[in-house]
């Protein structure tokens, strides 16, 4: 294990996805942060969720990790340390999710490969689990799921270039639907980009995807800080998009999901939420 992985830990919170679904559990999230940052706000996001334990303090064990996927840390490293840690920490959380969904194969008998459009593959004795993976400014998201609900995951941490960039990409038109829910202006740029990232991940074109396919507009959400948006030409999905503090997460599931599962929104607030909103004290 490299010094970081020894002197770091890890924030995980695990997000109940689809309850009525036997075979799905738990999507995970997870979030690390430096020694030198304050984690008086993780601390809060842990003590609210300790009566069910959906938040949890992990160190970084790269035992989790496959020979091929500790290769391919070594590689990256020799090129970019930051793209080596992000991969790291996307795997690591890949990990975590997909034993949170009942699978108790040995992890690092599990490699999470690259497919022909960059999509994570699992490869391994994972009844058929899936998993997308996310990471942005040092941390990372994924969400394990059967293959019988396809979903997808975005995570973005808010910077001015990010802002800037996504801004001129979007257009304020665009971005002017999620202020007219309720996002704050400075966020909704966020909101919007996540959103529209996690469905191009479920259907794993990334942003490569024309325009017109990944459009997208938000609906009223009654939950604080999460946004329900709808996909104008891909109406078989929905997505959530939480932000708070400089942190955007997006998650889309079948929209049968969210007909079934009609607390998600809530939970994602209540349990990802502290742990968003304080991640640029953790």
């Amino acid at each position: 294990m490299s010094s970081t992985a020894a002197t770091s830990g890890l924030f995980v919170a695990k997000l109940p996805i689809g309850a009525a679904t036997a075979e799905l559990a738990f999507g995970a999230l997870v979030v690390v942060g430096p020694n030198n940052r304050s984690a008086d706000g993780c601390r809060s996001a842990e003590r609210s969720s300790s009566r069910d334990r959906t938040v949890e303090r992990l160190p970084i064990d790269e035992r989790l990790l496959h020979q091929s996927e500790l290769g391919r840390i070594d590689m990256l490293r020799r090129r970019s340390h930051r793209r080596a840690d992000e991969f790291r920490l996307g795997r690591i959380a890949a990990k975590v999710a997909i034993a949170s969904v009942g699978i108790t194969a040995d992890p690092n008998l599990v490699c999470i490969g690259v497919g022909v459009f960059g999509q994570p593959v699992v490869l391994g004795d994972c009844r058929g689990v899936r998993v997308g993976i996310a990471h942005s400014g040092g941390y990372a998201a994924s969400v394990a799921f059967d293959q019988s609900f396809p979903m997808g995951v975005d995570v973005e941490v808010r910077s001015e270039r990010t802002c800037r960039v996504v801004s001129q990409h979007l257009g304020d038109e665009f971005i002017d639907r999620f202020v007219g829910h309720g996002v704050d202006p400075d966020l909704a740029p966020l909101a919007a980009w996540t959103g529209r990232e996690a469905l191009g991940k479920t259907l794993l074109t990334g942003l490569t995807a024309a325009e017109d396919v990944l459009s997208c507009r938000p609906v009223s959400s009654s939950v604080d800080q999460v946004v329900e948006i709808v996909f104008d030409k891909i109406p078989q999905y929905r997505g959530l998009s939480m932000v708070g503090g400089r942190f955007g997460l997006a998650l889309t599931v079948p929209r049968q999901v969210l007909e079934t599962d009609v607390e998600l929104p809530d939970r994602l607030n209540r349990v990802v939420g502290p742990l968003c909103r304080s991640v640029s004290r953790c």
